[in-house]
């Protein structure tokens, strides 16, 4: 072979070498890219994550409170039901009280009416 086609060879050959260098270069660059973001979608996808648990504890401990005022807003109105139905045997009570009262006023009246002398 000619020198010169050597050359060209040569020439041609190491330019390949070099496109070829480029390109597996360009390919690990990219690499490293994707890895870089996805390291970064892995570290998204933690802190969203522990927003999550957060929330799922925040809600846990929100449904517990209200469990808590529920109890207490039942307790709270069967002791009501307790006073009032306690409330309504006194009132009972006063009411029949009060008849007796007025019976035995009218009983009264009715004697005194009767010892009075007629006029």
């Amino acid at each position: 072979m000619p020198r010169e086609t050597k050359q060209s060879f040569y020439s041609v050959s190491l330019e390949k070498s070099k496109e070829s260098i480029d390109i597996t270069q360009k390919i690990w660059q990219e690499r490293e890219s994707c890895s870089e973001i996805y390291r970064q979608i892995n570290e998204l996808k933690a802190v969203k994550n522990e927003i999550n648990r957060d929330r799922l504890t925040q809600r846990e401990g929100i449904n517990r409170r209200n469990a808590e005022l529920q109890d207490v807003a039942n307790e709270s109105l069967r002791e009501l039901r307790k006073f009032k139905e306690a409330v309504s045997q006194q009132l009972q009570a006063k009411k029949a009280h009060n008849i007796q009262i007025q019976q035995r006023t009218e009983e009264i009246n009715e004697h005194i009416r009767k010892l009075e002398p007629s006029s």
